[in-house]
């Protein structure tokens, strides 16, 4: 593999109003939720991320990792919000409205195509 070793560099956020502001100010979001204990949000970062193809589509995007770990409040209410059920979900927001969602663990050529061009 070609070495391409940076890493994609995520911002975290607990506070709804604070997330949906950044959505609302950035062209181009990625939000991921995640938590420890999924094994597909493991197998998210592992499999589709870490790969370059999809790294060098994302290097446009603000991304955003909401780690529902703990099901705390606010995790929840951030989860309600979007309609999130169980992680991994991946949203795509572009200028500020949903663009398209993956739900579960999907491969880079599934994640590529979801993506708004």
């Amino acid at each position: 593999s070609s070495f391409n070793a940076f890493s994609l560099e995520f911002k975290e956020f607990k506070d709804l109003n604070a997330l949906k502001k950044a959505i609302l100010e950035n062209d181009k979001v990625m939000l991921e939720f995640s938590a420890s204990w999924c094994e597909n949000c493991k197998l998210l970062q592992r499999l589709t991320l870490s790969e370059s193809a999809v790294k060098e589509a994302l290097k446009d995007y603000v991304l955003i990792k909401i780690d529902v770990s703990e099901g705390s409040k606010e995790e929840l209410e951030i989860m309600r919000e979007f309609e999130v059920f169980a992680p991994p979900v991946v949203i795509f927001f572009s200028k500020g409205a949903e663009f398209s969602r993956l739900v579960g663990f999907v491969k880079a050529s599934e994640f590529l195509e979801k993506m708004p061009n």
